[in-house]
């Protein structure tokens, strides 16, 4: 079978949450049989000098990228405002990735078009006007995030932008639903409001277990990311000084990227911020417990899982392990609020012993749900179903 992938970064490596779900689908998709060609944009915030895939991912997988300035920018927010289109998606249709995914669809025989993430389908008219299968592929249901982020907005200008950014976006999202037959989201939650089929996103890589991971606190992830940078500051401003009342010698690593990585490195205050550069086992080397501290957005939190693979223990709130069915207890700590969150991590820094046996829970639970293998049974059945896209 041979699948056409469209995605709005390159894949591969994957820095974050995005890019990691996004090269999981292609290693599925090998795992199938299939032959993938993914289309990626090459951005200038995910810059990738040489992209490509790694050689022992095999012969039938290949990558072309397209250059393009998507960030946001005041001038295309008005644009965008004014033709009454959601900017978060309508930045990513540029001419030239068209004219590249019009040339490949001209140049050989496809048998399904995947488009990775609600951005890729702004393509539809090139995919209309081809009339194959489809399949829209969710990482998360956008306009949920977004509704939360305009919630929380004080700036009255800012808040009447997003408050018309969601409506926009949710009826964009709604029809995507209604005129793509085929549809995968990560979490079954999600799969059932818009209506599809749940396709969990995998981890490759499965490290044998050496050694017990430090009891050292990290945060991984993006800090360009608003619902990152929400949940993190809420972590630092009222749960950090809970634990560190209980214990003062305690330090946490936040490692990530973006402008406001600096405004979490306070040294006095057992906090240190470093730029992630390299891969999870790489960046989180020595540092044994995972902190996730997510208060909105939706879809599988891939970066929980990652560290459910590499042994480490893992403190977050309900929403950050959403979607990998974690059960607080036996595959680590759950908890919603700051007294209770800073207990959890007192607790997890001090008994070694659950520690370790949480993380060896986590850890077959997530080798028996989430390899590649595992989900390519189910996933190779589906790219059967697919339809085109309906007419307008």
């Amino acid at each position: 079978m041979e699948v056409l992938h469209l995605c709005n970064k390159v894949p591969h490596p994957g820095r974050d949450g995005s890019s990691l779900a996004m090269g999981a689908l292609v290693r599925v998709l090998l795992e199938t049989g299939a032959h993938v060609t993914t289309l990626a944009f090459n951005t200038k915030k995910h810059w990738v000098n040489i992209p490509s895939y790694p050689s022992d991912w095999g012969p039938n997988v290949r990558l072309i990228s397209v250059n393009a300035h998507t960030s946001p920018t005041v001038l295309g927010a008005v644009w965008a405002w004014l033709r009454g289109v959601p900017y978060t998606v309508s930045r990513f249709r540029t001419s030239a990735y068209a004219s590249e995914l019009n040339r490949l669809l001209r140049s050989q025989k496809w048998d399904v078009v995947v488009a990775d993430g609600l951005t890729q389908t702004v393509y539809a008219p090139e995919l209309r006007a081809w009339g194959g299968p489809v399949v829209y592929r969710a990482h998360n249901v956008e306009f949920r995030i977004w509704e939360h982020v305009a919630r929380g907005e004080r700036n009255a200008i800012k808040k009447r932008y997003l408050q018309t950014e969601v409506s926009r976006l949710r009826k964009m999202e709604l029809q995507v639903w209604e005129d793509w037959s085929e549809k995968w989201a990560i979490t079954p939650e999600d799969a059932l409001e818009m209506g599809g089929f749940s396709v969990p996103c995998t981890v490759g890589n499965w490290p044998k277990f050496v050694e017990v991971p430090p009891a050292a606190l990290f945060y991984m992830g993006a800090l360009d990311w608003l619902p990152n940078v929400e949940g993190l500051r809420w972590f630092v401003d009222l749960v950090w000084p809970l634990v560190r009342r209980e214990l003062p010698s305690a330090t946490f690593a936040v490692l990530g990227r973006g402008a406001r990585l600096n405004e979490f490195h306070h040294p006095d205050e057992g906090l240190f911020a470093q730029e992630a550069n390299g891969s999870f086992a790489e960046v989180t080397a020595g540092l044994g417990i995972s902190v996730v501290p997510l208060l909105s957005g939706s879809g599988m939190r891939i970066k929980a899982l990652g560290a459910m693979t590499h042994y480490k223990s893992i403190v977050s709130t309900s929403l950050g392990v959403d979607g990998i069915g974690f059960i607080n207890g036996t595959h680590g700590w759950v908890a919603d609020d700051p007294d209770s969150f800073a207990a959890a991590v007192v607790s997890v820094l001090s008994d070694s012993s659950e520690r370790m046996r949480r993380a060896r829970e986590a850890r077959a639970w997530a080798e028996e749900k989430f390899s590649d293998q595992a989900v390519a049974l189910e996933l190779g059945s589906r790219l059967r179903e697919a339809k085109p896209v309906k007419p307008c």
